[in-house]
């Protein structure tokens, strides 16, 4: 029996058994992960993954059928309902076969006995966040990797080094692929003018591929979209689910299109996607031709979340872990410490609120991503789901001695199998992935053994690797490998990649991949051929393009304009300092000669469940749309905040002209089209069940943050164009211009521009003041840069800008704590 025929019986043994083994990999510690772009240039491989996800997703497939894409993906959200007879009573169990404290508080006064049916199995607002999302990922890789080997094993042979040859040794070699979302997709490093976003793979409706028979035949990209199974398919095979089905986000997907969708253009009536408008606020194109820096600042939120707060930096920090996993804020920590500054540990940065940001720019409102229940049937999902994994595998190799520590911590969130207030440590099973075959007749922990968070601590484990930080190299080695690929790949601070970043920041050609039907490929099936990046023309720095819009008259707290007035960007002069090998961003007057800037951040804090939903918060600097429809795409956007929030139907009412309410809106029982949510008066909403009233009553808050910095210095740079006081109609007003990154500088600034909004998940914009606990505070860090690609940045302790927000609606009020 050969390689390939042993990997098919391996294979399908784990996916009979219902087991989370890991990838094949012949005994080795792993073959690497590839960026999307990368893992297209190999055919074999690429036709391959295309033809097995198109079989996983195929409609017709049993949905009984555990390792289809609707069951596995199924576990994140929709359809609410048991993965391989794994009820929501299965945590429990386990942890009360251990003999283990439950429960850290309990509403009703008594442990629980199972968790929430009306939620997926996945962790959010939690510190298992970032392990639980590993399994997961790893389920679908194994899932896609058992179909590969299946089909590579149907090819038809025609000679030794023929497709049928290399597809199976790419279905043994199989890793998932990951999306970086700041990965150069078009433009030269040369001339400066990259441009990072979406993998074209992505983004086009119909593909080409070669099926086993060695014929060619044009299909629907499953890179592109789902498409759920008929309301048929449950009559005839799971009748007990019609009415999840059509009581919950599901019942409009019927009357509408029943796929998924990114973006939509009329987040009302979601039916198509929009995967350019993703593009542009990925590439910092939004608005009309003047564009944002959103990419650098997506870029420099991620670089401070694996860079932030070392254990050298901060030896005092309870658990670095924890504030690196999850948006969870632990506001006690920050009284305890005082006002002066913010506890190093309660810093907003973390992996999971840079992932939220990302769902909400690829779903949009109405969008399938933008949605916790359904975001797991995208499948763009486990693209950015194995990003998002590379970059918790780059922290702990940055921070190889950092670990969960010895406190416990609590679930914030209901799912399938535990309620808020559970608690949680490293060896809590992640459910529902087993790593043994359950066995009949022994007791509940013997029959389901469970993958933990210790177990998967090393991600080789489940048999794959990422460059260049292979888990056989040393600690050391590893950890400056890390910070290397750090400051190449997250440089949001460098004025131009240099010739020591090497080949990594230059795009992958793609016009040679087969699977396309066209050169260039028609994007979201447009007939206008637009391709998916807007051309640009070199400039002398990161400015794209050269102009910068911004009102002649920058408005007090409270006003809205149009932004409509652009004024020409001088020429930016960069910094570029003795001993280091980059020129940076930062004019030279706001860097000292040993690297030292200062930051600024927008901060904000709130109760998770204040809203019974998820939403965004707005931060804009400079004038934005009186529209809140037009907010995403406003030109003085700094960024979207997402949040993540489980949705709670009790806390909005059902409407006569509306059928269920869904985090999206009220489906419309005739069209399918949303409609407002109709919150509960405040006594109704707490005449629910007890897993509702878990979720109301909590207390515990979320925290998140967006970096201004970068958004400053394209006012710093305007300099004198910024137009004088004498020049205002509302005559000689502070705040006007800044020119500096210094406090008195850039705190009248902030007082006078600096805005923000919240948004509901259906389009509702929520008045800030009556939001539960909601404060927004600015804050102010020195930053020593790296001088070259293995050095570490130094970071300051946080300062608390109370002026900037005092006496604000949501503001943090003078000596308040955040």
């Amino acid at each position: 029996m050969g390689p390939s025929a042993k990997a098919a019986n391996i294979a399908r043994q784990h996916i009979q058994e219902g087991v989370v083994a890991g990838i094949l990999n012949n005994g080795k510690k792993g073959y690497p992960r590839l960026e999307i772009d990368d893992f297209c240039q190999d055919y074999a491989r690429l036709n391959l993954y295309l033809l097995a996800m198109s079989a996983i997703q195929d409609p017709n497939n049993d949905i009984k059928d555990l390792w289809s894409w609707f069951q596995i993906q199924g576990i994140h959200g929709v359809p609410w309902a048991d993965w391989g007879g794994i009820g929501p009573e299965a945590l429990y169990k386990d942890i009360k076969s251990r003999g283990h404290q439950v429960d850290i508080t309990s509403i009703d006064g008594q442990d629980p006995r199972e968790g929430d049916r009306e939620v997926g199995y996945c962790t959010h607002g939690t510190i298992l966040f970032p392990s639980w999302h590993r399994g997961y990922a790893a389920m679908i890789e194994q899932a896609i990797q058992a179909k590969m080997v299946e089909i590579a094993s149907t090819f038809k042979r025609k000679g030794p080094n023929d497709l049928a040859s290399r597809s199976r040794s790419a279905a043994i070699q199989f890793r998932q692929p990951y999306w970086d979302p700041f990965r150069a997709r078009a433009g030269q490093a040369w001339n400066n003018t990259l441009q990072p976003g979406l993998s074209l793979i992505l983004a086009v409706k119909r593909v080409k591929v070669t099926r086993p028979d060695l014929t060619e035949a044009e299909i629907d990209n499953p890179l592109y979209s789902y498409k759920f199974p008929g309301r048929d398919k449950f009559i005839n095979a799971r009748p007990a689910l019609l009415p999840r089905i059509e009581g919950n986000e599901w019942a409009g997907l019927d009357i509408r299109t029943r796929e998924t969708h990114r973006r939509p253009p009329d987040p009302n009536n979601p039916i198509s996607s929009n995967n350019v408008a993703i593009q542009r606020r990925l590439e910092g194109s939004i608005g009309d031709s003047a564009g944002t820096l959103q990419w650098r600042d997506l870029m420099e939120k991620a670089y401070h979340t694996l860079m932030l707060d070392s254990p050298q930096q901060v030896p005092n920090a309870k658990n670095l872990y924890h504030r690196f996993a999850t948006n969870d804020w632990e506001r006690a920590e920050q009284i305890a410490l005082g006002v002066t500054q913010l506890s190093p540990n309660g810093d907003p940065h973390s992996l999971e609120a840079w992932h939220n940001e990302m769902h909400g720019i690829i779903g949009g409102q109405g969008g399938t991503m933008g949605n916790p229940d359904t975001a797991g049937h995208d499948p763009i999902f486990i693209f950015h789901h194995a990003n998002v994994d590379r970059h918790y595998a780059l922290w702990q190799a940055r921070y190889p001695k950092e670990w969960w520590g010895a406190a416990q911590a609590a679930a914030t969130e209901n799912n399938y199998t535990q309620l808020l207030g559970t608690y949680q440590t490293p060896q809590t099973p992640l459910i529902p992935f087993r790593r043994k075959p359950p066995t009949i007749g022994q007791n509940h922990a013997q029959k389901n053994t469970f993958w933990n968070t210790d177990d998967i601590r090393d991600h080789s484990t489940l048999g794959y690797q990422y460059n260049p930080i292979p888990t056989d190299m040393s600690p050391n080695e590893r950890s400056r490998e890390a910070t290397r690929d750090i400051n190449i790949n997250l440089a949001w601070y460098k004025a131009r990649p240099t010739a020591l970043d090497g080949p990594f920041v230059d795009p992958v050609p793609m016009d040679k991949v087969k699977a396309f039907l066209s050169w260039p490929p028609r994007i979201d099936d447009r007939t206008d051929q637009n391709p998916l990046w807007t051309p640009i023309t070199a400039t002398p720095g990161p400015l794209h393009p050269n102009r910068l819009p911004i009102r002649r008259q920058l408005r007090a707290e409270g006003s809205v304009g149009d932004s409509s007035v652009l004024l020409p960007v001088p020429a930016p002069e960069f910094a570029k300092l003795p001993d280091s090998d980059f020129e940076y961003i930062f004019p030279p007057s706001t860097i000292s000669s040993a690297g030292y800037v200062k930051l600024w951040f927008f901060n904000f804090r709130c109760l998770r469940h204040t809203l019974g939903t998820s939403f965004t918060v707005y931060v804009f600097l400079g004038d934005f749309p009186t529209s809140s429809s037009e907010w995403s795409k406003a030109p003085n956007l700094v960024m979207p905040l997402f949040q993540i929030v489980r949705f709670n139907p009790a806390a909005f009412e059902a409407t006569p002209d509306s059928g269920p309410a869904t985090q999206s809106g009220a489906i419309s029982p005739e069209d399918g089209t949303l409609k407002k949510l109709v919150p509960k008066v405040e006594k109704e909403k707490h005449s629910t069940c007890g897993n509702c009233a878990r979720q109301q009553e909590d207390r515990r808050m979320l925290a998140d943050t967006a970096p201004l910095t970068q958004s400053l210095l394209k006012y710093i740079r305007l300099g004198e164009a910024v137009p004088d006081a004498d020049d205002i109609e509302q005559g000689d007003l502070p705040g006007v211009a800044v020119r500096s990154l210094e406090s008195d500088d850039v705190v009248p600034f902030l007082k006078r521009n600096l805005h923000w909004r919240v948004v509901r998940s259906d389009g509702e914009e929520i008045p800030r003041d009556q939001l539960e606990e909601f404060k927004v505070f600015v804050t102010q860090r020195g930053l020593t840069l790296p001088k070259n690609n293995f050095d570490v940045p130094i970071y300051d302790p946080a300062e608390l800008k109370w002026d900037v927000t005092d006496n604000r609606p949501g503001g943090l009020a003078s000596g308040e704590h955040p």
